[in-house]
């Protein structure tokens, strides 16, 4: 999810900077955010397909730095269980009740749920 505008903007980029000489009409505006073109080292269409190969090196870049942190942290603590978070979590105690232990039901003669919300006093 992240990605995708990283991916659109960098396609986008690269498209703006084929057709810049045609959409601003004047060459000097484009010229000043493109240096090697106004150095006469590329042209338009040149740097944008610098910008779409710099795309390609970036995501190149960012599977191998995923693949190679995913093996990492594969090795470094081996689940036993996919989908299940267990391992990873620690049961804590509170120390305020969290049911009310006055409230006692009877299988016999159970009382129905009122509107309002039963009121818990905090134990010190």
């Amino acid at each position: 999810m992240h990605g995708l505008p990283g991916l659109l903007g960098g396609v986008v980029g690269a498209a703006s900077a084929t057709f810049a000489e045609r959409l601003l009409g004047d060459t000097a505006t484009a010229t000043a955010v493109f240096p090697a073109i106004a150095a006469g080292e590329r042209t338009f269409e040149e740097q944008g397909w610098m910008q779409l190969c710099a795309l390609g090196v970036t995501l190149g870049i960012s599977l191998l730095g995923g693949a190679f942190s995913g093996f990492i942290a594969s090795r470094c603590s081996p689940v036993d269980h996919f989908f299940d978070d267990e391992d990873h979590w620690r049961e804590c105690a509170f120390d305020f009740p969290l049911e009310d232990p006055d409230a006692q039901q009877e299988d016999d003669g159970q009382q129905a749920p009122s509107d309002q919300p039963e009121k818990l006093e905090n134990q010190a």
